[in-house]
């Protein structure tokens, strides 16, 4: 399958802004938790007493280390973006930590490109007695291939998106995801198992060479990598 200019154009901005999205989750996880402290005050002090008894703000200082976890190990995930042959300053500039998320009601797509300009600068200077209607339509289409994007915003959209996948890579690819991973997948390469059961032990081998399964909504490919290892 052969990818338009528009097309190339699309996936481009799509993953520079997983990569911010990426990049910006320290910051903006931190805040979402010190949001949690704040909301302690506007209790009733006998609401706060309690929660303190709780350790409640131990809790939340326990998820800011949790927090700055997550982030060392994405950062090491998107360390090295510029081996999928995209261009991060052509993109739009330093895909890095912003300041400010958009409202979780704002489309996440419409960040993606929007700097088109078209100059039309109709000077008309038509002064004097001399009629000199300079009419220089200059104008500007920059159409280029990589035409420079605003800086993407992650919304709180993206933030839940890329929370599912640490959680996925917790139950696909961690020791400490390993129970839930058998209780999900054993069942299914077992059922796999017992599909060809039928197939004469002397002809597997050759069998197998020949065997494709297709692995639907594979999320970070435990089980497909799981199911070409049998």
């Amino acid at each position: 399958m052969t990818l338009s200019p528009s097309d190339m154009e699309e996936e481009e901005t799509h993953f520079v802004n997983v990569i911010t999205t990426f990049r910006n989750y320290e910051r903006y996880s931190l805040a979402a938790n010190n949001r949690r402290r704040k909301d302690i005050y506007r209790l009733l002090l006998a609401d706060q007493q309690v929660l303190g008894e709780l350790g409640y703000k131990q809790k939340l200082d326990q998820v800011d280390d949790a927090i700055r976890a997550n982030a060392e190990f994405l950062s090491l995930v998107v360390a090295e973006p510029q081996i999928f042959a995209v261009d991060l300053d052509s993109e739009g500039g330093d895909a890095g930590e912003d300041t400010s998320i958009q409202d979780g009601n704002e489309r996440s797509g419409e960040q993606g490109y929007q700097h088109t300009h078209p100059h039309s600068n109709s000077h008309s200077h038509s002064s004097h007695t001399h009629d000199h209607t300079h009419d220089h339509g200059h104008d500007h289409g920059h159409d280029h291939s990589h035409r420079r994007r605003q800086k993407y915003k992650p919304t709180d959209f993206d933030m839940d998106k890329l929370r599912s996948t640490l959680k996925q890579f917790v139950r696909d690819w961690s020791e400490e995801g390993r129970e839930e991973r058998e209780a999900c997948y054993e069942p299914m390469k077992d059922a796999l198992v017992e599909h060809f059961s039928n197939v004469p032990i002397e002809e597997r081998s050759e069998y197998r060479n020949k065997l494709r399964v297709l692995v639907p909504g594979s999320g970070l490919g435990r089980l497909a990598y799981d199911v070409a290892r049998m």
